[in-house]
């Protein structure tokens, strides 16, 4: 299977695409298409950073060896 890798955004720049989506929504309304649009491309980013950027995750494994208390 081939792998494709995808450029990630720097930080600083989707934090732009972030201000443009809240600015948006202040003047045209959360529901609006564009602001709906910032917000699926700020979303896109995101995962592609966190994909690119597993080292400061935990594995799976060493989380589902915690013993943890859910309140």
């Amino acid at each position: 299977m081939e792998k494709h890798v995808f450029p990630v955004m720097e930080k600083k720049e989707l934090e732009t695409l972030r201000q443009k989506m809240m600015e948006a929504a202040e003047l045209h309304g959360l529901e609006h298409p564009l602001v709906l649009h910032y917000s699926q491309k700020v979303d896109q980013e995101h995962n592609k950073m966190l994909r690119t950027d597993t080292k400061s995750f935990p594995s799976v494994t060493s989380l589902s060896l915690r013993k943890c208390q859910i309140i």
